[in-house]
């Protein structure tokens, strides 16, 4: 998917892909929402662009998988806001309220996948925004981060959990 989309130079993606993706993400089968909110994170990363004025969508898209009884697709959802996290400046500024409860609730959910995609989507996300939007969340981050590392995690849990209290650090300055 990724290389047709660059092939195509993002030209007429999202009008082409968006209505496919949200008929996976609303299929029956667990594999066709993991694959909508995967092909989200594929692709905002070559069309960003053609994306843009359909970030509140794509964001919809995503949180609607972040709450699956699948953790692979809570994994996905998760995956997908970090990429799009990285890619779009706009959902730090815009979006944050919406975006950063769901990787909250991500880094405390019981699968160590979600966990750690949680945790890297916050550190792509705070690197997007700015001390005063993400203040009132530091707390509840700090806090989550800690039980996280508290909890002796697989190195992968707990690289992602240093990584992102790392850049909350960065953001934050010495108001922490």
């Amino acid at each position: 998917l990724d290389r047709v989309v660059s092939a195509l130079e993002g030209a007429g993606v999202a009008e082409a892909l968006l209505p496919q993706l949200a008929a996976l993400a609303n299929g029956a089968a667990w594999q066709q929402r993991h694959a909508a909110l995967v092909a989200v994170g594929m692709v905002c990363e070559t069309c960003a662009a053609s994306l843009l004025p359909h970030l509140a969508a794509l964001l919809s898209l995503v949180a609607s998988g972040a709450s699956a009884p699948e953790p692979r697709v809570r994994w996905a959802a998760c995956f997908a806001l970090g990429l799009l996290s990285d890619e779009f400046e706009q959902l730090s500024a815009q979006h944050h309220a919406t975006a950063l409860p769901l990787l909250l609730r991500g880094i405390g959910d019981a699968s160590r996948r979600v966990q750690a995609a949680s945790a890297l989507g916050v550190s792509n996300l705070a690197s997007q925004m700015e001390r005063e939007a993400l203040e009132p969340y530091a707390q509840q981050l700090l806090a989550a981060l800690h039980g996280l590392l508290a909890a002796s995690p697989p190195h992968y849990v707990a690289f992602a959990a240093a990584s992102t209290l790392s850049q909350l650090f960065d953001t934050l300055g010495d108001g922490v």
